[in-house]
């Protein structure tokens, strides 16, 4: 079950060209019964928030926007993404713009929860991550040889996915019949 609601509201202003503020939740509640998740003893309940914000503003030949969300899973830490952009306008079909963008994507309940046996293997979701795990050729040298040790290795808890860029791009059309655009 996945419970999801979105709010968003904007405006204009004398001053700015435009006003966002928004929001969104969702509330996870999936029940496969121990056949895909680890909730055939324990129900998994997760949930998320998001916020976010943005202006935007015409100063003659160019806009700017600047933008903000804030974003929260019950598992990890608050995460901020801010973005702007600076766009010009010269003429009618020409554009320049400048931006700078930020994301995050918050595991999902497949990376945090999964419990599945696919034959002679088992997935798991790493929401705690895994200590003193032995690796296939460790393995396969101690049957070779029991009295070796093994490799072991640990693997860190999964974690939100962050990226961020800065974009140059150009648009124009030309003749009326040619559309570029390059960044």
């Amino acid at each position: 079950r996945l419970i999801h609601g979105h709010a968003e509201y904007k405006w204009e202003t004398n001053f700015f060209r435009e006003i966002v503020l928004g929001g969104n939740a969702r509330f996870y509640r999936p029940n496969s019964e121990g056949t895909i998740f680890k909730d055939d003893s324990v129900k998994i309940k997760n949930s998320e928030i998001g916020f976010y914000s943005g202006l935007s503003k015409q100063f003659g030949d160019f806009i700017a926007t600047v933008t903000g969300r804030m974003d929260k899973n019950q598992n990890f830490d608050w995460l901020f993404s801010p973005a702007a952009s600076l766009v010009w306008k010269p003429s009618d079909n020409n554009f320049l713009r400048v931006s700078f963008s930020s994301a995050i994507r918050n595991p999902t309940l497949s990376d945090q929860y999964l419990d599945l046996e696919v034959g002679p293997a088992r997935l798991l979701g790493n929401l705690t991550g895994y200590d003193s795990l032995i690796t296939f050729e460790s393995f396969r040298d101690w049957r070779k040889n029991p009295i070796g040790g093994f490799d072991y290795r640990n693997i860190d808890p999964i974690r939100p996915e962050k990226v961020k860029t800065f974009e140059v791009g150009y648009r124009t059309t030309l003749f009326n019949k040619l559309y570029l655009d390059g960044s």
